[in-house]
């Protein structure tokens, strides 16, 4: 039997609870509005979720623009290391007050390509954001789906 324990949080906390089967149990984070944005981390095909999830003092949009700017680099890894490999990942990476990526993850992955997913996370690390609104740190939660390379 688990005990499950929900709390309300302010903005931009990443507040955390733990069951007594020490299972970590997020804030419900908030979905980017559809607007003119592409989805999340689409590259040749549909995304996991249709958009990031981000808790912390930073606007989805502006995550999603954010990330645009390393799509191309994040295509250069698939393109170059993929030998035809289809799958997804679900990256975690934490953005710094200064717009800095503190940390990047693999959350979760359908790879099971090291090499690859290494290089999307060094990409991943490189991107940069305007200065949090709030807060010390915001962590992105971003899907990206890799379909099987065409010709390989």
């Amino acid at each position: 039997m688990s005990l499950v324990i929900f709390v309300a949080c302010s903005p931009g906390e990443d507040s955390r609870v733990t069951t007594s089967g020490n299972h970590e149990l997020p804030v419900e984070p908030q979905s980017a509005p559809e607007a003119n944005h592409p989805a999340a981390g689409r590259i040749l095909a549909e995304p996991i979720l249709s958009n990031a999830t981000v808790v912390g003092g930073i606007d989805n949009t502006v995550v999603m623009d954010g990330m645009a700017q390393v799509m191309s680099p994040i295509n250069e890894c698939y393109s170059t290391l993929s030998d035809g490999l289809a799958g997804k990942l679900l990256v975690k990476f934490a953005i710094s007050a200064d717009g800095t990526v503190a940390y990047a993850k693999m959350q979760s992955t359908t790879l099971r390509h090291p090499e690859l997913e290494s290089c999307v996370l060094d990409k991943v690390t490189t991107a940069r954001f305007p200065p949090l609104d709030r807060g010390r740190l915001a962590v992105v939660r971003y899907p990206l789906s890799f379909p099987p390379s065409v010709g390989k």
